[in-house]
């Protein structure tokens, strides 16, 4: 959350500093990296809820975003349950079962990259940020049935 808001101040791209961050978090090893594990852990639902709610500020509802959102959420659950299916034909023995349906729960970084990306083209991309945001919380509630 501090290299979001310090790339957010810089006026910077959050995913690169997130990537950064990434990088620099696996040539981390021993007591500082497992350190690391239990606290992103500890706010990984919290960060996507608050990920959620700033994208959400930023969304607007509206019959084209709903209509896109559930395309995009379908088309997202069937590719990933097609995936999972031929990764399982190609390498049966290292797959988890049920690993279609661990897939399908939605992570922050389409959000992230909506919003990232309509700060950086302007109100153009609008609407791609409702799709992205509406279409996480219908994947979301998926994962949560299935």
């Amino acid at each position: 959350m501090v290299v979001g808001g310090a790339a957010d101040y810089l006026s910077l791209s959050a995913l690169l500093g997130g990537f950064v961050a990434g990088a620099a978090w696996h040539g981390l090893d021993g007591p500082a990296r497992d350190a690391l594990r239990e606290d992103v852990r500890y706010v990984r639902q919290p960060f996507l809820a608050m990920v959620l709610v700033l994208a959400g500020a930023n969304a607007h509802v509206s019959a084209p975003a709903i209509a896109l959102a559930g395309v995009y959420a379908f088309a997202r659950a069937a590719g990933k349950l097609t995936g999972a299916m031929m990764a399982v034909r190609v390498a049966p023995r290292g797959m988890p079962a049920g690993v279609g349906r661990l897939l399908l729960s939605p992570g922050v970084f389409g959000v992230a990259f909506a919003l990232n990306a309509l700060r950086a083209a302007g109100p153009g991309l609008a609407l791609a940020l409702d799709v992205v945001v509406l279409g996480t919380i219908v994947a979301d509630a998926l994962a949560g049935i299935a």
